[in-house]
Order: structure tokens, then sequence, then C-alpha cells
């Protein structure tokens, strides 16, 4: 799930006109993700994506989670798949980044 754009723009109207003059191209988004140990079984994986793909489309969760201002992608664009290949390009975008700007984990 990622954060609406518009949700974001109509709780701090200040920061879209900032971001317009101090940096457009910055461009960055909130997610979350379930994740698992890397050597969990795939019987594991497949039934705890399962059951949280299932729990996105209940009327309930969905109309919450959208309420809080998320964006619930389509079954197809989620799952272990795509919450890999969002992770992996993730870190791609960010590192150069980061590295750029010699951050450290403290």
């Amino acid at each position: 799930m990622r954060s609406q754009r518009r949700s974001a723009a109509r709780r701090f109207p200040a920061c879209r006109h900032r971001k317009k003059r101090v940096c457009p191209q910055f461009d960055a988004s909130a997610w979350n993700g379930l994740f698992a140990p890397k050597d969990a079984p795939k019987p594991v994986i497949d039934r705890l994506a399962d059951a949280l793909a299932n729990a996105l489309d209940d009327e309930n969760v969905r109309n919450r989670l959208i309420q809080l201002g998320c964006e619930i992608p389509d079954r197809s664009k989620r799952g272990p798949q795509a919450l890999g290949a969002l992770v992996t390009s993730e870190i791609a975008r960010w590192t150069p980044i980061i590295k750029a700007a010699s951050i450290k984990v403290e």
C-alpha cells in the first residue's frame, strides 16, 4: 500500500508549493509491506500472502485504509513478487542519494 498523493497534498497544502519551488524533481511516498524471515517455507509465504490479500479485499478493511489515506494496489500488483520488485526498485533509487549525502546508520 502506498499513501495517496492527493491525500497528502490536501493535508499539507504548503508542502505542495514548496516542492515546486525548492526541489521539483523530489518525489517520495510511504509504503507498507509484510515481511517474513528469508528462509520461511513457500507454503507459509503463500498462506500469509493469501490472508493479506483477502484482508485487503474486505470492504471494511479497504474502506478504513482508504479513509486513512492509503492507496491499495490491485490484487495483480501485490504479493511477494510485487513487494520484492518494489523493495529492489526503492534500494536502487535511494542508495545513490544516501551515499552522496554520506548518511550513516547510528
